[in-house]
């Protein structure tokens, strides 16, 4: 009979529980809502040294013109002054150097063979030039390896000049006028 009872009283709870659209019941401890949490803002510093990070990558990928755009927009922060005109610098070598190679390949018996060893960048010395007359030239000395007529490998040095337009396409000067020493390069990130 115990039995008969408790088994009808289960049965008029669940009954109940059923036909109520909301029960709540609470076992243990009441639950406190969590506390919000701000989210957490940069400073003005993380965000300058973020975008100056950024730059550099770019410039480890010869992403010239992205880093300076970068760090153009921090241009008090640390050394970004000075990296914008090594940005700028660069940028122009990549594209004369880029430009010399193809017409070294044009030379080549065999292109795919081309192995650079070094590069150098000059500008003229004429005293008759100003200077922004100078930076529409450019001289390169790229010191090169490629295989020769008969298969085997020879290693010489290519000279090429190069001037820049007004719409900065470089084209190839015949004469070669007189070069100084600028600057020395590591290209071997620079495709060619």
């Amino acid at each position: 009979m115990k039995r008969i009872v408790c088994l009808t009283l289960v049965a008029v709870f669940l009954i109940i529980l059923c036909s109520c659209k909301s029960i709540t019941i609470h076992i243990g401890p009441a639950e406190t809502e969590a506390p919000t949490e701000t989210p957490y803002v940069k400073s003005q510093e993380e965000k300058n040294e973020d975008i100056y990070q950024e730059a550099k990558e770019r410039m480890e990928k010869c992403d010239f013109s992205g880093a300076k755009s970068k760090f153009e927009q921090i241009k008090s922060y640390k050394d970004s002054a000075q990296y914008i005109e090594e940005c700028q610098i660069l940028f122009r070598a990549k594209l004369n150097y880029q430009l010399a190679i193809k017409h070294l390949k044009g030379q080549l018996k065999n292109p795919a063979s081309l192995q650079i060893h070094g590069v150098k960048f000059h500008e003229p010395t004429s005293s008759w030039m100003s200077e922004e007359e100078k930076k529409k030239y450019v001289g390169i000395t790229i010191d090169y390896s490629a295989q020769n007529g008969f298969g085997g490998m020879e290693r010489t040095t290519f000279y090429d000049a190069l001037h820049s337009s007004e719409d900065n396409y470089w084209t190839k000067l015949q004469d070669v006028p007189y070069w100084y020493y600028l600057k020395k390069i590591d290209v071997s990130s620079i495709s060619y």
